[in-house]
């Protein structure tokens, strides 16, 4: 899910007919349902907000963009058009910057003006890659877009973010089935392959400044690491599927800590993987990492060494990253479930320097009191007035 303006985005995935695929909205403080757009097809991925656009990317190759607030319909573009059906397939995400959509498949990426839906440029990343495609989000940093395609034979690319000219190529074994989205930090580029290698690269040079293999025997049919990294206080948190939470020193790539998870009753990929597996991304706030698994159990982690704070099992394999605002941390779950939970303490999100220190701890969030709830409220507060009004009048008359 996204967050943005007391909204919560939820993509939908059937993988029955898919009629029901789409995207829900909900308000994130009371679960009221906004709006949605049942499209008819799975979006497997964030939508994202760029101010009173929402933009979402079905898996038939389209993508969408609605109003934020009402959901109608700004505009809609076939990104697939006049490629062959097997082409089309669309997994990733959109990734949105100076109010530029970057979205692509195998054979045609794209930069698209977000408020009116026209291409600005386009490339062809993949001409010699396979039907396969990837869930990996470009990445913008410092006028440069990069991207990852296919199985990466045709390598990890990098265009010019305004004009569309190429910049570099970083080929195989390095691009080899990237599925997690790319990370940007200054002049650095972090991601991980299907391997689960890590790796630190220059920005501009496509320079590999260091490279770490996480899990030993993976391989390129392994799809090791689906979720994407987190990166904070110059530590990268990778989530692998062979059970281990892997934190990185950005610098170096010289390993820290790991944290493991359970077996889970599903396996998220093919039989290479295994039934133990953080499949999605995990996100950091303050000094805590937040990570879901597919064991159904949300685990909070410490983030300088690993050490297991808390977890809460959910009962459903959690395959998509929590989102935190303030005192709030959204969960989605397998079941087709989302969740709003509260800190019993203090905010998730550290206040600024200067204010009381977080604490940690969760419970399900109450729903707001409704209508009646406040007309409640209301009457109580009218009686308890009248009342003191009533003890004044006594006590003036005697």
């Amino acid at each position: 899910p996204v967050l943005a303006g007391n909204r919560l985005f939820v993509p939908v995935i059937d993988l029955g007919d898919s009629t029901q695929g789409g995207v829900v909205v909900f308000d994130a403080l009371t679960g009221e349902l906004l709006w949605e757009q049942r499209t008819g097809v799975s979006v497997h991925n964030s939508p994202a907000v760029w101010q009173d656009t929402v933009l979402f990317a079905s898996s038939d190759g389209v993508l969408h963009a609605h109003d934020v607030a009402t959901g109608q319909e700004r505009w809609v573009l076939d990104v697939g058009e006049g490629q062959p059906t097997q082409l089309t397939w669309m997994y990733a995400a959109p990734t949105v910057e100076d109010g530029i959509a970057y979205i692509g498949l195998k054979r045609r990426f794209l930069a698209v003006d977000v408020a009116s839906g026209v291409p600005l440029w386009e490339a062809d990343p993949a001409p010699r890659g396979g039907w396969l495609g990837s869930f990996s989000a470009a990445g913008v940093s410092q006028g440069v877009v990069m991207a990852a395609f296919s199985r990466g034979a045709d390598g990890l690319v990098a265009y010019d973010a305004y004009t569309g000219q190429s910049l570099w190529n970083l080929p195989t074994p390095a691009a080899l089935v990237v599925n997690s989205s790319l990370v940007s930090d200054g002049d650095m580029l972090y991601f991980a392959n299907g391997q689960t290698v890590a790796h630190g690269v220059d920005l501009l040079s496509a320079e590999v400044r260091w490279r770490e293999q996480l899990i030993a025997g993976a391989h390129d049919w392994s799809y090791g690491v689906m979720g994407t990294p987190a990166l904070a206080f110059s530590r990268l948190v990778v989530p692998t599927q062979f059970a281990d939470l892997v934190a990185l020193d950005a610098v170096t790539g010289a390993e820290q800590w790991r944290h493991a998870c359970t077996t889970s009753e599903i396996h998220p990929v093919h039989y290479q993987a295994t039934g133990d597996s953080f499949s999605s991304a995990p996100i950091v706030t303050g000094d805590i990492v937040w990570a879901g698994a597919a064991d159904g159990i949300l685990y909070a982690v410490d983030l300088v060494n690993g050490d297991s704070l808390w977890s809460l099992d959910l009962h459903a394999p959690i395959l998509s990253a929590p989102i935190a605002s303030d005192r709030l941390l959204f969960v989605g779950t397998w079941d087709g479930t989302v969740r709003s939970l509260v800190s019993d303490i203090d905010p998730i999100i550290p206040p600024p320097p200067g204010s009381p220190s977080p604490g940690c701890g969760c419970a399900v969030a109450p729903r707001s009191p409704g209508p009646f709830g406040v007309f409640a409220l209301v009457v109580l507060l009218a009686f308890a007035l009248a009342r003191v009004r009533w003890r004044a009048i006594r006590s003036t008359r005697r």
